[in-house]
This record gives structure tokens, C-alpha cells and sequence, in this order.
């Protein structure tokens, strides 16, 4: 930051010490007592409400993609939670089927256009 001398007309400019220089990352981290290699650390347990997959969600995800979507799309956006939750699996495949039909598309292969 740049401090204007008031007291002389000449037009020159003083820098202040230090203000230009943001403080490293590594060591506003250091500050804030997190490493900054460290791994985002996963704040929910497999258990924890909220992470089973819902009816509602799922069907929200197909129609914001126009009600069509390519199975493989669909469960990328899932497959964390079927990871960490082993009955999203389930739960999934059972939605899918409520709510979709199956098309081959020559292009695409297969997908999901919901009912």
C-alpha cells in the first residue's frame, strides 16, 4: 500500500514496509494449525442422515439434464455415496427402475428417460 507524504508538494510517493506483502500460505496455515499437504479430511460417517440416496433427488437430476441421461452420467454424480453408504446400491438401482425406462441410443448407449 502506498502512503502519499502530505507534507511536500512534489508528487513523491513513500511505500509503507510490509503492506504490499501478503503473509505466505504456508504459514497462514501454519497459523490456522492446518497442514497445508494435509488431505481434506471427510466430515460424515457412512451413517450419518442425509447420505441415502432419495427418490426426490434423483428425479430433480434427470429433468435438470432434460429427463434423459446416460446411466454411466447419472451414477458418477452418485458414486461417492454408494461408496461410503453400501445401501445406496440398492436404493439406487430400485429408483432407477420406479422411475426410468431403459432406451438403447446408438449414439449414447444406454439411457435413462424417466416415465
Amino acid at each position: 500500500k502506498r502512503d502519499v507524504d502530505d507534507d511536500d508538494d512534489d508528487g513523491d510517493e513513500q511505500m509503507v514496509p510490509g503492506a504490499d506483502e501478503a503473509p505466505p500460505l504456508a504459514s497462514a496455515a501454519a497459523d490456522a494449525g492446518i497442514e497445508p499437504s494435509a488431505k481434506r479430511a471427510r466430515t460424515a460417517s457412512p451413517t450419518a442422515p442425509g447420505l441415502a440416496i432419495t427418490r426426490d433427488e434423483v428425479r430433480h437430476e434427470i429433468s435438470s439434464r432434460g429427463g434423459r441421461v446416460k446411466i454411466k452420467d447419472l451414477l458418477h454424480n452418485y458414486k461417492r455415496r454408494i461408496k461410503d453408504h453400501e445401501p445406496n446400491k440398492g436404493i439406487i438401482k430400485r429408483i432407477i427402475v420406479d422411475l426410468c425406462d431403459i432406451q438403447e441410443d446408438p449414439v449414447e448407449g444406454k439411457v435413462l428417460v424417466l416415465k
